[in-house]
């Protein structure tokens, strides 16, 4: 399954509510070879959505965090 298949379906959990399968499919696309920042940023953004739903606002924070620097990689690279 390709990294944006598995974050589009951690989209579809998240609007089914269900949490832990989000989290799961997450930490697949980070794991995925080869790496997609991009779907791995989309995706840690979703899992901070999935913190804050399950009231874990300092996982929700620092999962934001490392999204932001993703992002920011992403377009470092862009602008080279």
């Amino acid at each position: 399954m390709t990294a944006e298949s598995k974050y589009l379906l951690a989209a579809i959990e998240y609007g089914n509510c269900k949490l832990q399968r989000i989290t799961k499919l997450i930490f697949e696309i980070q794991k995925q070879v080869p790496s997609y920042d991009y779907w791995i940023a989309k995706g840690f953004i979703l899992l901070g959505d999935n913190y804050v739903a399950q009231n874990d606002t300092f996982q929700a924070k620092e999962t934001t965090k490392v999204s932001l620097l993703i992002m920011k990689r992403i377009q470092m690279i862009l602008t080279i």
